[in-house]
């Protein structure tokens, strides 16, 4: 979903940038196959912040669209809440978070950094569960 600054006053967004698309809502495939088009798409940046990153088959497109739009010069960021360590593991113990789900999703993530993406992992292992978190 895409969205503009509000437009100065007595100025109409349609005669500054065109007029969006309404809103939305997708369901998990229908998403990741929208957004794998678009970053296929883009000409000067995408930035994507996500609740979790998963790396598996259904999202292996999107993941490749991310690489091969940060090698033809595109700006690529990628933020992550760490909340994938605990969706992929089933749990919110810390010691459960090493899961064989976990170590794909981190592999994920260090091959995009690998790829010149910029990619940020949301809030760290340490301290209370639920600090400086994204709640996408």
């Amino acid at each position: 979903m895409t969205s503009a600054p509000a437009p100065p006053h007595g100025e109409h967004s349609q005669k500054r940038r065109g007029s969006l698309a309404p809103a939305q809502l997708l369901v998990g495939e229908d998403y990741v196959s929208d957004a794998t088009r678009r970053i296929r798409d883009a000409k000067r940046r995408v930035l994507l912040t996500t609740l979790t990153i998963a790396h598996d088959h259904r999202t292996d497109d999107r993941s490749e669209a991310l690489v091969w739009a940060a090698r033809r010069g595109v700006e690529v960021s990628v933020a992550a809440d760490v909340f994938t360590y605990a969706d992929a593991a089933g749990t919110f113990v810390p010691t459960g978070y090493r899961t064989k789900a976990w170590r794909k999703s981190d592999t994920l993530a260090s091959k995009l950094i690998r790829e010149g993406v910029r990619f940020t992992w949301l809030w760290r292992e340490k301290g209370l569960p639920w600090r400086r978190r994204t709640h996408t």
